[in-house]
């Protein structure tokens, strides 16, 4: 398993100039900006990325507390599976527009549904409603394929991860889960956080602050309840975990992705170098973004085809 690297990275052109227009740009961080000002500029980001590929089918429908979800079919899709998406945004920020296009690349690259969860958000929704929406969308996920995989990229995934123990503690079945730079500790305690927490992306007092919005007062952060962690993995299914080798949560998700290891899960790490957290989402600004979510879904892909077997 991979830690966080001590040599010097050597960065694409493309990473540089990025790095280097983030350091430059001084504007508040979110504890300044207040809810709604860090959502308006996650959506002024979100609008500027191209589409992703057409698909043979897209249809919305709501689930559990009025959720709505949306569900991206590619040409010739697997009729035995599903695989339950949770957009990444602090769970404050992101919606269904803002992951859209990465839906729409993961469908066409597994030839699986992707159903994408518009989940509540904090802090007018903080933990469990996330979770509990998440639990509604593999409801209706199951009412369509008998195989359900859960994905997500940073706080998503840790809705994923938080979702897929709740199922397995009531006897219920995920057979896959993608899981991109996950949040998995809200205590912020392992030591990527301090090497990457200032000018690459995202910053610690920014982290700091989405996670007060999505932890109740009163409930600790280091609970299992809110920080995947801390809670039991026996049983997990056969897991992908992408990180990123410069984000500050690198080290919580390769952690994580030991414990699974340690249970006996079938886990696969991948760390691309030189790539900060959000990649995912950034193939349209970094070549190697999308180079590197190329890969992570082709071998997700494989992961499910291996289902069948």
């Amino acid at each position: 398993m991979s830690t966080t690297p001590e040599s010097p990275v050597t960065l694409h052109p493309d990473m540089s100039a990025w790095l280097e227009a983030i350091r430059a740009d001084s504007g508040p961080g979110c504890r300044e900006l207040g809810v709604e000002r860090v959502r308006g500029r996650g959506a002024d980001r979100a609008s500027t990325r191209a589409p992703g590929p057409a698909m043979a089918e897209v249809l919305e429908s709501t689930v559990g507390a009025d959720v709505r979800v949306r569900t991206y079919v590619p040409a010739e899709a697997d009729p035995e599976t599903s695989i339950v998406y949770l957009h990444g945004g602090g769970f404050v920020v992101g919606d269904l527009a803002s992951h859209d296009a990465l839906c729409r690349r993961l469908a066409e690259a597994t030839s699986t549904a992707v159903i994408a969860v518009d989940y509540r958000r904090a802090p007018e929704h903080p933990a469990p409603a996330a979770v509990d929406d998440a639990i509604a969308a593999v409801a209706y996920a199951r009412s369509r394929t008998p195989r359900i995989a859960l994905a997500g990229d940073s706080a998503g995934a840790a809705i994923a991860l938080l979702a897929t123990a709740r199922l397995l503690a009531q006897g219920e079945r995920v057979h896959a889960l993608l899981l991109g730079y996950p949040m998995t500790d809200m205590t912020l305690s392992f030591p990527s956080v301090e090497k990457y927490g200032t000018g690459h992306g995202l910053d610690t007092a920014d982290l700091e602050w989405y996670i007060e919005q999505w932890v109740p007062a009163g409930i600790d952060r280091g609970a299992s309840s809110v920080s995947p962690i801390s809670g039991s993995v026996i049983g997990f299914p056969p897991t992908l975990l992408v990180a990123a080798e410069l984000d500050p949560l690198h080290d919580e998700g390769i952690a994580f992705a030991q414990r699974l290891q340690a249970a006996g899960t079938l886990v696969s790490v991948r760390t691309e170098p030189g790539l900060p957290h959000g990649f995912l989402v950034m193939v349209d600004a970094l070549e190697p973004a999308r180079a590197a979510s190329e890969r992570a879904f082709a071998e997700f892909a494989e992961l499910l085809t291996a289902l069948h077997s």
